[in-house]
């Protein structure tokens, strides 16, 4: 199996790639699609409300979150919901991590 190497710079299809999708979909001309423009939706960054404190799980890899209110929760541990297991956090470890790629 071969890797496809990864880079937002380029998109993952070439234009006539997308027309010919979206002409075979509607059923419109490849001209007619082409001459409308569509394009791929590059991913929107990430703002700062979606971002927050937290630590890649050394048990299963998933990030975990590192929740702001320190009575409930210490920044000394973490919890990983998925493994069920609660693991020290060591300040090297700490990372910037995307709300959107959390799940249980």
């Amino acid at each position: 199996m071969s890797l496809i190497p990864f880079n937002l710079e380029e998109p993952f299809m070439k234009q006539t790639e997308i027309d010919r999708a979206v002409a075979r979909t509607t059923g419109e001309s490849r001209r007619t699609i082409a001459g409308r423009g569509f394009s791929l939706d590059r991913p929107s960054p990430p703002t700062a409300a979606s971002l927050e404190v937290g630590l890649d799980c050394p048990g299963c890899g998933h990030p975990v979150p590192l929740h702001s209110d320190t009575n409930t929760q210490p920044w000394n541990e973490a919890e990983c919901e998925r493994c069920d297991a609660v693991y020290d956090v060591a300040p090297g470890e700490l990372t910037v991590i995307e709300r959107a790629a959390v799940c249980a």
